[in-house]
């Protein structure tokens, strides 16, 4: 079973998620070859960035990600999309679910969500199309307008962050309240004793 929520930009979930991609998803994601060390790179940016971070997960694993970085002003403010998806969950309807969530969050920010793509991926056209987006192949770019919030989209974004919220709040039960529980480090042996 998937669950979906935000998560924040320092997650190590998420470097792990896009080392792990295979180098063709690394390609269909990044547009090109990318290293790992490009891929630290990039995530190490990813805090100084205005974005929004949807990941689904298979219990503790990350199996998909969806990264919309809000850019422009104005009229021209538009969400830029980012997605990938683990190559072994493939046409489970994850990346549908991803880009949803992205678009609840748009209708929410009043941006439409804008999708760069290589020509050779046909994924991220047939999911905008199914979504009712247009579809541009020539420039291989595909968009999804904002649509009207609604009370749905308000609470599912909503939902999202409490997610986000929790599993900080978990982290900091770990860290913090469990540490004094810890097994007790081994004694120190006592010196020998003066005859």
């Amino acid at each position: 079973m998937f669950a979906y929520r935000s998560l924040s930009a320092d997650d190590p979930k998420i470097i792990e998620h896009l080392l792990a991609l295979t180098p063709e998803d690394r390609r269909c994601r990044f547009h090109g070859a990318t290293s790992d060390e490009r891929i630290r790179h990039y995530c190490a940016e990813m805090t100084g960035r205005t974005a929004h971070l949807v990941g689904c997960f298979e219990g503790e694993r990350l199996v998909g990600l969806i990264e919309i970085v809000l850019s422009g002003e104005g009229a021209e403010r538009r969400g830029e999309v980012g997605i990938s998806v683990a190559h072994d969950r493939r046409d489970r309807g994850i990346g549908h679910a991803l880009v949803q969530h992205a678009l609840d969050f748009a209708a929410n920010h009043g941006v439409s969500l804008v999708f760069g793509y290589l020509p050779d991926n046909a994924r991220i056209p047939r999911i905008v199309h199914d979504l009712g987006g247009t579809v541009n192949r020539v420039a291989a770019e595909a968009e999804l307008a904002a649509p009207a919030p609604t009370a749905f989209s308000l609470c599912l974004e909503a939902i999202d962050d409490l997610g986000l919220l929790a599993a900080d709040i978990l982290d900091f039960w770990r860290r913090a309240l469990m540490a004094p529980l810890a097994e007790p480090a081994p004694a120190e042996p006592s010196p020998p004793k003066a005859a």
